[in-house]
C-alpha cells in the first residue's frame, strides 16, 4: 500500500519521464506499476487508500475464550511437540471436534511467538 505522499510522488517522477519523452506504460513499468493505477490515482489525486480505514472486525473473528482454549490445547503435554499442521489430523482421527481450520490453528500460535 502507497501513502497518499508516495502517490503524489510518484506521479510526479512518472510525469516527468513522460515530459521528457518517455512512454507512460514504460514509466510505469520501471516503477512497478500498472497505468489503470495511475489513471485511478489521477482520477481523484487527494484520496487516501481506503483499504486502511476498515472500521469493522471480521464476523469470523476467533474470541478471546476461543484463542485461549486452541492455545491450551496446542501447549498441553501431549501436543506441545508437534507443529499445528500435525495436531488438527492426529485430533480429528482421535474423534475430536476442532474448532477452527489448521491456518487459523497456526495463526493463534504464530500470535503468541
Amino acid at each position: 500500500m502507497t501513502s497518499l505522499s508516495q502517490r503524489q510522488h510518484i506521479s510526479v517522477l512518472i510525469q516527468k519521464a513522460v515530459d521528457d519523452g518517455a512512454c507512460q506504460a514504460k514509466a510505469c513499468e520501471i516503477v512497478g506499476l500498472s497505468v489503470r493505477t495511475l489513471q485511478r490515482w489521477k482520477q481523484n489525486p487527494a484520496c487516501a487508500d481506503r483499504r486502511l480505514q476498515r472500521q469493522q472486525p471480521p464476523h469470523n473473528r476467533l474470541s478471546d475464550l476461543e484463542r485461549q482454549e486452541i492455545l491450551a490445547l496446542l501447549n498441553s503435554p501431549t501436543y506441545a511437540d508437534l507443529p499445528p499442521s500435525q495436531i488438527v489430523p492426529v485430533w480429528l482421527i482421535r474423534g475430536g471436534m476442532w474448532p477452527v481450520s489448521p491456518p487459523c490453528t497456526g495463526c493463534c500460535a504464530r500470535q503468541v511467538n
